[in-house]
């Protein structure tokens, strides 16, 4: 039967063309899921959206064979109850049959009826086609997908119930790809969410249905884009049998932590555990060491290349050496000793990072023709090193001017052009810095050259598409991303001949962890992989065993300067999260009261600011800069060093909107003489003085207030809880639950609040929204505005100005969207 989830897969296609290899990593799964864990690291990352619905739907299959029928003794008078395609609710024994049970219908009238029509059913008919639902829809039919799915898999007696649980962590936008997949199934097209119930997470604390779920049935899939978020459920609620993460963000950095915590959870609780990475995350060496710990299983599956095709055995490796003359070697060992020297001054880090930038693009250029990616940076660090009054900048700008006049670049492009030949497909893999550089030149000498970043995502389709592909000193991460992908039928390193130790001790060290995986791959061994050849190849050379000392080559205390780049990011992220720690005990600013807290966000810049202070921005994220006396507003990605920000504390709508509780005269109006503007502001400020007035009037303390809600029906609410929302120096803008306001009318005996309750929330909720408008408008419309007449605007509380003297591009997830696109303090 599993057998026809794959078929319904590769006939729909939701994700275009399935090749053999993505087919093959589906029946490695297969063959390995009755174990407890296991590890599965693919070439390229196209597999993990098949492989996901696969899982999905495997799990609807289990639940549809495996799951407890529903009995009587789950059903209670009143529950909700889908049978036929129609809403009912479970009314006990038919009085005037015995042994037989009532279901109440709760649909729309119909034409030429009096009410909706009802059922008498056996036990027999109720266990077989009763569903309990979890939501009701008056007045529709309800699709019976789950019996359509079962006919298709040849399943004439299946379950209707959801005992079997799965977590998926995975990035958003992969979640996104799934709900969108529509498959036929018995020539009836259905979303996703119309076959398998599914919930996601998208804030701490918050849940939603996915798209086009049907809404009817307890959910089979919970899915997580944040893994911290994920482990909180776990903790708290009843534990799934299976855990899947997809992706290699989750094993990198400080998160991982989070991801051993996983690990931890599938040792104590005994629930299968599968990873699903690329090849290149293998090579973080204590990810081996972690995973071999736990994992019976372990996939590798860069050796399918070598196994299962022809071509795969005549790919080449040519590792080539560029020659550098002594001026340029030596300026190249000038430059790390400036590296050296400012690599514990954190009030340097950003020009050591600015210095790392130059090098990696010097020593990866293609062409010795003009070029303006160097006098750019050159600039940028001349003018930087120069504000922040470093000693030696006339010598470090001379240095850098010596380096980028060398011809090293003209020897690397005649070692290139060697290559090149009319009737092969040839691609030239770059720094992304030097994309458009390096394509203009090419282009301008038409020479017939495919150019790539080093950065570019790999697919499937790109598997060995090229003749020749020539990386030029890339760093050791995009190196086994290039090669383990196996894009190409000869491969040609190009790098600086000064640096055939640093590559040799980089290479070394590979070898050592691919032997290591293949001590524990129990499925396919990776030593045949064609990485490891890559490797060996350039190992056992005569030149280098004749040139290098056995010993150097297993020192791993001289890194390659690329890979002191990869750790210098690394660092970065820690400082991130401990600034974000540090603002979320102590922050000095006005901030959202009314905020999500549970908002979380990916930012891609962080800014330094001369005070100490930084900015972490987002895709979208802006910012005022001040030119010449004026603001601008401009957006985070495109502010320069040395831009003056300017950041005005506007107050939030929380604090404009409680200076209104501060006096009573909505009471003293006639309902009917309000706008439409003013009738929402009173029906919100009437349910809540409501019940502030009614403690007061009874002197009730907190404790007592939550004893009368709880004796009300609702024994949520605690006694912290209804301390905010009896204070009018504290009201919330809105409840998160919006039947806390049908509760508050029964336990004070308003009829009108409790009876109307969904219409005092709608009016608090465009309270909220009115006055969240206004402070944008005010906000937006400083843009272009004198900075003075701005700082004459009653509502600012106060401003601030600062320099930019750092920018850092980098990608750092889950940072609550309040610390985000605004002045926050700093690690100082």
């Amino acid at each position: 039967m599993l057998d026809l989830i794959e078929t319904l897969i590769y006939q729909n296609s939701p994700f275009g063309y399935v090749s053999g290899n993505v087919k093959k990593i589906v029946k490695d799964i297969l063959s390995v899921e009755n174990d407890k864990s296991f590890a599965y690291y693919y070439i390229v990352e196209d597999y993990y959206q098949t492989l996901m619905l696969y899982v999905c739907l495997k799990a609807v299959y289990e639940n549809l064979v495996h799951s407890n029928k529903i009995k009587l003794a789950d059903i209670s008078l009143g529950d909700s109850l889908i049978y036929g395609g129609e809403y009912f609710t479970f009314g006990g024994e038919a009085p005037d049959f015995k042994g037989k049970y009532i279901l109440l219908g709760v649909g729309a009238r119909k034409k030429g009826r009096n009410s909706p029509v009802s059922r008498i059913l056996d036990e027999e008919a109720i266990v077989n086609g009763v569903t309990i639902a979890t939501t009701v829809k008056r007045g529709s039919r309800v699709k019976d997908t789950r019996k359509k799915l079962a006919d298709y898999l040849g399943i004439s007696d299946f379950s209707r119930t959801n005992s079997q649980k799965i977590i998926i962590i995975a990035e958003l936008n992969l979640l996104k790809k799934i709900e969108q997949v529509r498959l036929t199934v018995k020539n009836e097209t259905l979303f996703f969410g119309e076959l398998c119930p599914a919930w996601y997470f998208p804030n701490k604390g918050e849940k939603k249905r996915i798209a086009h779920d049907l809404s009817n049935n307890d959910p089979i899939v919970y899915f997580f884009s944040n893994i911290s978020e994920a482990l909180e459920y776990i903790e708290n609620e009843k534990l799934p049998s299976h855990i899947y993460i997809f992706g290699d963000k989750f094993e990198k950095g400080f998160k991982r932590s989070d991801f051993n915590s996983i690990i931890d959870i599938h040792n104590e609780n005994d629930i299968q555990l599968g990873i699903f990475g690329t090849v290149p995350t293998l090579f973080e060496s204590d990810l081996i060491e972690d995973l071999s710990l736990v994992l019976k299983k372990y996939i590798w599956t860069d050796s399918y290349m070598t196994a299962n095709r022809e071509d795969a055995l005549k790919v080449s490796y040519n590792f080539i050496p560029v020659s550098n003359n002594a001026a340029f070697h030596l300026n190249v060992e000038k430059l790390h000793e400036f590296l050296d020297e400012m690599s514990n001054d954190s009030s340097k880090r950003y020009l050591h990072n600015l210095l790392i930038g130059f090098s990696r693009t010097v020593l990866g250029q293609t062409h010795g023709g003009e070029s303006s990616i160097f006098a750019e940076k050159m600039n940028v660090i001349s003018e930087y090193s120069e504000k922040i009054g470093f000693h030696e900048t006339k010598r470090l700008r001379q240095l850098l001017t010596d380096l980028s006049i060398n011809r090293f670049g003209f020897n690397v492009s005649q070692k290139i052009k060697q290559i090149t030949h009319s009737k092969h497909k040839i691609a030239l893999v770059v720094y992304p810095d030097l994309l458009n550089d390096t394509v203009e030149y090419y282009t301008t000498n038409n020479i017939n050259i495919m150019v790539l970043p080093s950065n570019a995502k790999l697919t499937e389709d790109m598997i060995y598409q090229y003749d020749h592909v020539i990386l030029v000193n890339l760093k050791p991460a995009d190196r086994r991303k290039w090669v383990s992908a196996n894009v190409a039928k000869d491969y040609c390193f190009m790098f600086p001949k000064m640096h055939s130790n640093w590559l040799a001790k980089s290479l070394k060290r590979d070898e050592r962890i691919l032997q290591q995986i293949n001590k524990i791959n129990e499925l396919s061994g990776c030593i045949e992989g064609s990485y490891y050849q890559c490797v060996q190849k350039y190992l056992q050379s005569e030149e280098l065993v004749q040139g290098i000392n056995g010993n150097e080559l297993l020192d791993d205390g001289a890194e390659d300067l690329l890979e002191e780049m990869e750790d210098e990011i690394e660092s970065e992220m820690e400082v991130i999260s401990r600034i974000v720690e540090k603002n979320s005990n102590e922050s000095e600013y006005l901030i959202d009261k009314d905020a999500d807290k549970n908002a979380f966000v990916t930012i891609n810049k962080k800014i330094l600011l001369e005070s100490g202070d930084v900015i972490l921005g987002t895709d979208f994220g802006r910012a005022f800069v001040l030119v010449d006396g004026i603001t601008y507003r401009k957006d985070i990605s495109s502010i320069n060093v040395f831009d003056e920000i300017v950041e005005f504390v506007v107050p939030y709508s929380n604090e404009i909107y409680l200076k209104r509780f501060q006096n009573d005269g909505y009471l003293f109006k006639s309902y009917s003489d309000f706008n439409e503007k003013e009738k929402a502001e009173f029906l919100d400020y009437y349910w809540k003085t409501s019940l502030e007035h009614y403690r007061k009037k009874n002197m009730l303390s907190s404790e007592d207030l939550a004893d009368l809600f709880y004796r009300a029906g609702d024994g949520e609410r605690k006694a912290a809880f209804l301390n905010q929302w009896t204070n009018s120096s504290k009201f919330p803008l809105l409840p998160r639950d919006k039947e806390f306001i049908k509760f508050v009318g029964k336990v004070i005996g308003d009829k009108n609040i409790e009876e109307n309750y969904m219409s005092f929330y709608r009016a608090s909720e465009k309270v909220k929204n009115n006055l969240r408008e206004l402070r944008d408008q005010t906000i937006e419309g400083f843009d272009g505005m004198p900075l003075e007449q701005i700082l004459n605007n009653a509502e600012i509380e106060f401003s601030q100005r600062r320099r930019v003297i750092g920018l850092l591009d980098i990608n750092y997830p889950d940072v609550p969207r309040q610390f985000t696109n605004r002045i926050i303090r700093g690690e100082s």
